[in-house]
């Protein structure tokens, strides 16, 4: 620092003295009536001389965190209370998403016994436990730092690798990937199971979503602090089971009770897509419904879906809306931005007009709340919970974002091309930023990107409703957010029973789905932050699977639990089980728990495509991929019906000692590959359902997935179901009958 640079300092300093001196002044003349607001002269950020931090905007760097001199942190990643990250001598590098914890101490060596000049590197999705020592080591993507552990100079911990809490790692050591080190010294312990390794990913974005709260917390003005705390305690209402679980009882909020002349002789039920009315739709829905509905549509996307012209604001308005294929009388309300502090004056505003003296019965839906879910089913439906003849559990309601974009951001994203790699939040909003730069439109596209319900199960159900006219539900959870109402109305549409989907608090899963110019698909989920059924929880009950047939599942190891939950209790229920393999990512990762689940003897029918197929069957050291013909071999050993799809070239399927192949049906230009596996699986287990034979099953499946290309999204136009039945009847094939 130069002459110059030193009195521009020192200016600098006296004025932020002086500023502490006119805030002590000030304080001092309110009196008893100020306050005071703590000016600390620590900096989170602190340059040593020319070198000064590098720190992504969406990092969360902790008030009393210290990151000093060369040190880069990348997107979404967290620096906690007490840390401090010293690039002074050497530099520092953290990755995206990456959480350093609470008292964690991150240093560089210019020199040491080996003469070494040492750096700090620290990887992606990296978790680093609280009071840990990392010096001038190097720590690759989606490892694990335990509480309190010391890494020394020239330390190297591999990708999914673990050292154990309190170890202390000598010079130089090399920690393989897959393995658990402990002690002191530090040794070899044992191997990291699929499920740890699975475990240290899901670490990282548990803290990236935590690190997001806090960081909205710290930001917090004195005012919004003291408004949070008059409206918690304003409408402080717990549920009853969660209250007899503590023995306390607590009274409702007068401005939560409703007068006596209010509720009529009929019931209502409640739709809020507004994440403000949350206690008050917990609430009215208690109170619900038989011939009416209630829809409150204020302050949300659903407004222009269910509003056919422009209503003024604060109105009403009377009309009929279909739900579980009853028609009902509804009230429409908008009351715009009034309905953000003031909600019960719109709820009470829609119950008035219905106004009698009688007073019946509440509706008790504790049974279907437990845990805080609520069933989102009107009770005084009688169809809304008969038994749908095929169902999908889906243990996240997920929402798709489907765009056509060029090779340039597909080269961006780590992983593989065609395949499903799970994202934090933070990643799947960046990508969706990115889409708008790299969208490639079509003249045919009234879109350049869908927004709908999505997921393999939600696809396959919608499907053989919509295309086949076979019954089918849904069971899952939903959160309570636009996505989740996005997701009820577009299933619902398409006359998917959705009695047995939960509504949770909380976000509902999404995924970005990019589709390249050959209409090949890369998919990003996030599920780890969403709402999902929990197996320990009475998510899952007989009630549930009681007189269907057929139970649809996706593998995927977060919902592990879940799926070997239902498969116990649709087994016992007599139901066959249907699976997919998901994706040959998940395929790779987690082959394990696969095979235990195939070699159980309770999946009936498993669809995979070639890469997921071969990647079954390949070596662990990683040899050359098995054929399809074996893979298809070795499912059908475990399983009643086998199906591998093939592409272009169609499918190979085995039941008992019969084997087919059918090669892909019309000639049709693949927009966009999402969905076809999935509505394959619509028309194949439309065939079963029918009697027909493996063939027949396959060439349906056959049609049924091509008619899902020729479009972008997992959802089959119009138009392309009329081209599937056109191809169904060309092979003289039994066309399904569909009721409007």
């Amino acid at each position: 620092m130069g002459t110059l640079g030193r009195a521009i300092y020192t200016v600098g300093f006296w004025i932020r003295e002086t500023g502490q001196a006119i805030d002590r002044l000030g304080s001092s003349l309110q009196g008893g009536y100020y306050f005071k607001e703590q000016l600390s002269r620590h900096r989170t950020l602190m340059n040593v001389f020319d070198k000064a931090p590098v720190v992504d905007k969406d990092v969360f760097v902790a008030p009393s965190a210290s990151i000093i001199g060369d040190v880069q942190v990348g997107r979404g990643s967290s620096i906690w209370y007490g840390c401090v990250l010293r690039g002074d001598v050497n530099n520092i590098v953290v990755g995206s998403g990456t959480n350093i914890q609470d008292n964690s101490l991150v240093h560089v060596a210019k020199s040491n016994l080996s003469g070494k000049v040492l750096p700090t590197i620290i990887g992606d999705n990296v978790t680093v436990g609280h009071s840990a020592v990392i010096h001038g080591c190097t720590v690759e993507d989606e490892a694990f730092v335990g509480m309190g552990a010391t890494l020394l100079d020239g330390v190297v911990i591999e990708k999914h690798a673990m050292v154990a809490a309190g170890s202390l790692v000598r010079q130089n050591t090399k920690i393989p990937s897959g393995e658990v080190w402990a002690g002191n010294p530090a040794k070899f312990l044992r191997k990291l199971t699929d499920e740890e390794i699975a475990f240290i990913s899901q670490s990282a974005t548990n803290y990236t979503n935590l690190a997001q709260v806090h960081a909205a917390e710290n930001v917090k003005s004195f005012d919004e602090i003291e408004f949070e705390k008059a409206l918690r305690k304003k409408f402080a209402h717990k549920d009853e089971e969660y209250d007899s679980m503590l023995g306390v009882v607590r009274e409702i909020p007068p401005e939560l009770i409703l007068p006596d002349n209010i509720w009529g002789s009929k019931k209502y039920f409640l739709l809020s897509t507004n994440t403000w009315k949350r206690q008050e739709t917990s609430y009215a829905s208690r109170s619900v419904v038989d011939g009416m509905v209630i829809v409150d549509v204020s302050m949300c996307w659903a407004a222009e879906a269910l509003i056919p012209a422009y209503w003024p604001m604060h109105s009403i308005r009377h009309g009929k809306i279909k739900l579980y294929d009853k028609i009902h009388d509804v009230v429409f309300c908008m009351n715009g931005a009034r309905a953000r502090f003031e909600p019960l004056y719109l709820h009470k505003l829609c119950v008035y007009k219905y106004t009698t003296q009688h007073k019946p019965k509440r509706a008790d839906t504790r049974g279907a709340r437990k845990m805080g879910a609520e069933a989102f089913t009107a009770t005084g439906n009688s169809t809304a919970r008969e038994a749908p003849l095929v169902l999908g559990l889906q243990a996240s309601a997920l929402v798709d974002h489907v765009a056509r974009v060029d090779w340039s951001l597909l080269d961006q994203l780590p992983g593989e091309r065609g395949g499903s790699i799970p994202v934090a939040i933070e990643e799947l909003e960046h990508i969706l930023s990115e889409v708008k730069t790299h969208v490639i439109s079509y003249p045919d596209d009234s879109l350049p990107m869908k927004t709908i319900a999505g997921g393999s199960v939600a696809n396959t159900i919608r499907g053989l409703s919509a295309g086949f006219g076979v019954s089918c539900g849904i069971i899952g959870a939903c959160g309570d957010d636009e996505q989740g109402q996005l997701f009820i109305s577009n299933m619902s549409s398409h006359a998917v029973n959705l009695s047995r989907l939960r509504m949770k608090k909380g976000p509902t899963a999404q995924c970005v789905c990019l589709v390249d110019a050959l209409g090949n698909r890369t998919m990003r989920p996030c599920l780890f932050s969403a709402v999902k059924l929990e197996s320990q929880a009475d998510d899952l009950t007989r009630a549930d699977f009681k007189g269907s047939k057929w139970l649809l599942l996706r593998y995927g190891i977060i919902n592990l639990e879940v799926i070997q939950a239902a498969i116990s209790i649709a087994k016992q229920e007599g139901l066959f089980v249907s699976l997919d393999l998901a994706s040959f990512e998940m395929v790779r990762n987690f082959r394990s728990p696969l095979l235990q689940l195939l070699e159980s003897g309770d999946i009936d029918l498993c669809f995979a495509n070639e890469d997921e197929a071969t990647e079954l069957l390949r070596g662990s050291e990683g040899e050359q991929k098995a054929d399809p013909e074996v893979a298809l071999e070795f499912l059908a050993k475990h399983c009643r019906w086998a199906v591998v799809t093939l592409g272009s070239n169609g499918c190979i399927a085995k039941h008992g000692k019969e084997i087919v192949r059918v090669p892909a049906i019309g000639k049709s230009n693949a927009v966009d590959a999402t969905g076809a596996g999935d509505l394959f699986a619509s028309g194949f287990l439309y065939g079963l359902v029918k009697g027909l034979s493996l063939e027949e099953c396959c060439k349906v499946g056959s049609c049924s997935g091509g008619s899902v290309i020729r479009s972008l999204g997992g959802e089959v136009t119009p138009e392309n179901w009329q081209w599937m039945y056109k191809q169904m009847q060309t092979k003289g094939l039994t066309l399904p009958h569909i009721t409007k």
